[in-house]
């Protein structure tokens, strides 16, 4: 599973990338097989000023050559990550879910 960190708005930070590769890998890991590539946007819309303005975007490109698209807004960037985690988890749990179903049929 290949994870893309980028940053825009705000400088990188080697701590706030290795949290988030932490956080995305344990909850996407048993997934990883289905996963192709995951990327994840860190945005800070104020600033320097603060506030609940940092924005994470995570998007998952499955082997079928599906998309799952995830957005959090928050003052902390790592609980939008974590946030994000575990949204993304919970989807591809409950797409698994619904494919295994099919198959039954």
């Amino acid at each position: 599973m290949n994870i893309l960190i980028l940053f825009r708005d705000r400088s990188p930070c080697q701590n706030l990338a290795v949290h988030a590769r932490k956080s995305l890998e344990a909850a996407l890991d048993r997934f990883a097989p289905r996963i192709a590539d995951v990327s994840l946007r860190v945005s800070d819309d104020n600033g320097p000023r603060g506030g609940v303005d940092q924005t994470c975007a995570l998007a998952v490109r499955l082997v079928g050559g599906d998309d799952l698209h995830f957005r959090s807004i928050d003052s902390s960037p790592e609980r939008c990550i974590h946030r994000l985690a575990r949204r993304a988890a919970a989807s591809l749990r409950r797409l698994v879910e619904r494919r295994r179903q099919r198959t039954r049929r």
